[in-house]
């Protein structure tokens, strides 16, 4: 008579199962911190091109005051006669790649993949993620407080949030100190000195 022995290769269903789900719950897992880390990449994107334009600002001020030392700032005159604090992004002597005019004609607001840079009037340079801020985030940076004085751009930067969205992303890079301006419905976060 044969003895039939039963032969246990493989695994059974629920060892299958029970892997499966581990896998999945350290895929969605990984998936959220990668995606967290890119979006702290790009930040760091932004933040190191939003200093290199104002740089670049500061370089060209320069330049303006000394063509006329007795200005001590650098407005100068448009050919209307409007009082301009800022000048064309393509007249500074930086190059941004893959950069185009966010609206025809527009001298003072350029788009990347990944931003929209706008240096208004008001001479604050906005850098924001995306086309829509109310979403993303934006970095706010003043090169005035660096011309003439040893201030580092880097001291001025603002990471700028909806305050529906919370200050927990400025704070995840680094800009501890936030706030909310007055009347204002975003967060102002800026570094600890």
């Amino acid at each position: 008579m044969k003895r039939y022995q039963k032969i246990s290769a493989g695994f059974t269903l629920a060892e299958l199962l029970a892997v499966v789900i581990i896998v999945g719950m350290l895929s969605i897992l990984g998936v959220g911190y990668y995606n967290k880390s890119v979006e702290q990449a790009r930040f760091r994107e932004g933040e190191a091109l939003g200093i290199a334009i104002a740089e670049s600002y500061a370089r060209w001020c320069h330049e303006r005051m000394l063509e006329n030392p007795t200005k001590d700032s650098c407005q100068y005159t448009s050919s209307n006669g409007t009082a301009i604090w800022t000048p064309p992004l393509s007249s500074l002597d930086i190059e941004i790649p893959h950069s185009t005019p966010c609206n025809e004609g527009d001298l003072r607001c350029i788009k990347t993949k990944h931003f929209k840079i706008e240096f208004p009037n008001d001479g604050v340079l906005h850098v924001v993620r995306g086309d829509d801020w109310t979403k993303t985030y934006q970095l706010w940076l003043n090169p005035s407080v660096r011309i003439g004085g040893n201030q580092s751009f880097k001291d001025d930067i603002r990471c700028v949030i909806k305050k529906a969205r919370g200050p927990e992303f400025c704070q995840a890079v680094g800009y501890l100190n936030c706030s909310v301006p007055s009347g204002q419905d975003y967060y102002a976060c800026t570094r600890i000195k």
